[in-house]
């Protein structure tokens, strides 16, 4: 690791190796390929990297660590080991399988674009970018990605683990939030990407950048770039990337209710638009205070479920409590058990047209639920 100054000095020469000879740059390409081949990580997408698992991959890797997506992906690719497996399936088969990851909007995603390389390219895998790009779900990173891996083309990437290695191998202090500043590790991507062995490169500077290239204390001695690093020679690694002051996260706070009659659960079915599309939820409500007070708990129940008995304050007491993250806000959730039963209402009537119905704990193993409604029911079951 590098010792960085207080007040570091600009780099002698800021533009980092985008200036880099010819001879100098098949120097950076040879070093960082024979690395790979040495230390790469054993990923279960890398052994048999076809455009389809190497698609699946990248977009259950979005917000996710590696470490935590493959056994998602290895349970994913039993159930849907080919883009006809997946597009045949139901979506709601498709979100349990990605129960657990989070960000359904990618799987709602792979789902649809699933089908539309069915109806439009017969299920084929297109090979052209252009293709991808039109595809849900698929940007410029993703596509690139996937047709360098699978079919070796000649393509730059740009995602977090390489955007913090680029930033230091140029020593680029600009906020890399900015539209220009994207633009040039764009251009910087491009000009260091080999005429051959794309897809190995590529995953190489993937790897670099998470194994080595790390956000806080970078290790550079490990580093098979060092001697090319802009912001190693500087002493400024542990400062880049530059960015923006962070979005202050707002807090939010959540009350949820796992209401019980007769041995099965009161759920609801998100909407289109809603944070969790598709999956179900338990009726929660979303309140300004630490803890909902009785009158705003029975107005929920009274008006959202439709009970017309209010709730005996003493059986007001959260079984679970948590706090959790979803994008700029800061959520405590409490959780709370109601028996139906208790009140003698049984399983009170559910419109029809509602977004409600009644579900065995048996069923509740087979149907999408969020995390959060998913570990509230587990921790049910034991208190």
């Amino acid at each position: 690791m590098t010792k960085t100054s207080r007040n570091p000095k600009p780099a002698s020469d800021p533009r980092g190796v985008d200036c880099l000879e010819p001879a100098r740059l098949r120097r950076l390409q040879q070093t960082l390929l024979k690395w790979y081949r040495q230390y790469k990580r054993d990923l279960p997408w890398r052994v048999r990297p076809t455009p389809y698992r190497v698609w699946v991959s990248e977009i259950m890797l979005q917000q996710t660590q590696c470490e935590t997506v493959i056994p998602f992906y290895r349970r994913f690719m039993r159930r849907f080991p080919s883009v006809k497996s997946l597009a045949a399936a139901p979506l709601e088969e498709v979100l349990c399988h990605w129960e657990g990851l989070g960000y359904y909007r990618r799987a709602r995603a792979l789902h649809a674009a699933a089908q539309l390389i069915v109806q439009q390219h017969g299920g084929l895998f297109p090979r052209e970018v252009a293709d991808l790009l039109s595809l849900p779900g698929i940007g410029r990173y993703t596509a690139h990605a996937i047709m360098s891996i699978a079919n070796n083309a000649r393509l730059p990437i740009l995602e977090g683990n390489t955007q913090r290695l680029y930033t230091r191998l140029m020593n680029l202090h600009e906020d890399v939030k900015l539209t220009k500043t994207v633009s040039q590790l764009w251009d910087f991507a491009e000009s260091i990407v080999p005429e051959q062995q794309c897809g190995e490169f590529n995953q190489a500077l993937m790897d670099v950048g998470n194994q080595i290239c790390r956000p806080k204390q970078p290790c550079c001695q490990r580093c098979p770039l060092r001697t090319f690093c802009a912001a190693y020679k500087c002493g400024t690694a542990e400062l880049l990337p530059g960015n923006s002051a962070k979005t202050k996260q707002q807090r939010l706070f959540e009350a949820m209710f796992l209401i019980e009659s007769q041995g099965k659960y009161l759920l609801r079915k998100c909407g289109e638009n809603e944070r969790w599309q598709g999956l179900f939820d338990f009726p929660r409500l979303m309140h300004q205070l630490s803890r909902p007070d009785n009158v705003a708990v029975n107005r929920f129940l009274q008006n959202e479920i439709g009970i017309r008995r209010e709730w005996p304050s003493d059986s007001y007491e959260p079984f679970w409590t948590t706090t959790h993250f979803v994008t700029k806000y800061r959520i405590r959730l409490d959780a709370f058990k109601l028996s139906a039963d208790r009140l003698s209402i049984g399983s009170f009537p559910v419109d029809s047209s509602s977004t409600l119905s009644w579900h065995a704990f048996s069923e509740l193993e087979k149907m999408p639920l969020n995390r959060t409604a998913r570990t509230a029911l587990n921790h049910s079951r034991v208190n």
